[in-house]
């Protein structure tokens, strides 16, 4: 429809004036120091997300895992594609949260970071990759392990895994 008179003033309720925010400088709060009326730059709160709690062990573990599965197949375990050691992740079939295969070595396989993200999306692919890949004896041992509610040793693991690198390294 079209207009052929100019639209009437409207009498409706007044506006009120919105109150301006403070301008944000990039990566910085304002805060405005009602006394002085003038903003004061201070630095963002530190933000307290998930974080990953990454134990020594946990890095000296996933070493030897991914130098394990360069030894093996020369790299990803799942594709057998080549890679360097420093390029796999460190696989766990069970998670980490499970304290009594957390360093586990049959619990865990050096993985490319596509097929990690493809175990990730597809976990009955998972289980049948690592039933296969373990055997299925060694799979339910490994099953029967993660029910144990106690700790590990960490100091005695730590020590393994310290010899167990030597060991890979020497071999090469």
């Amino acid at each position: 429809m079209i207009r052929l008179t100019p639209k009437p003033k409207s009498t409706g309720l007044k506006r009120t004036p919105l109150k301006r925010k403070p301008p944000i400088a990039k990566g910085k709060f304002i805060k405005i120091d009602e006394s002085k009326s003038r903003g004061v730059i201070r630095t963002p709160p530190k933000r307290k997300g998930l974080r990953i709690r990454i134990d020594p062990l946990d890095s000296l573990v996933s070493e030897y895992v991914r130098k394990r599965a360069v030894m093996r197949v020369g790299g990803c375990e799942k594709c057998l594609k080549p890679y360097d050691w420093k390029d796999l992740q460190c696989s766990h079939f069970f998670g980490r949260k499970d304290k009594a295969t957390r360093f586990d070595d049959t619990n865990l396989a050096g993985l490319c970071f596509y097929c990690h993200n493809h175990f990730h999306a597809f976990p009955l692919e998972h289980v049948q990759w690592f039933e296969q890949h373990l055997g299925k004896e060694n799979f339910e041992l490994l099953q029967g392990r993660n029910r144990i509610l106690e700790k590990p040793d960490k100091k005695m693991l730590t020590l393994y895994y310290q010899q167990e690198i030597k060991k890979l390294e020497n071999t090469t």
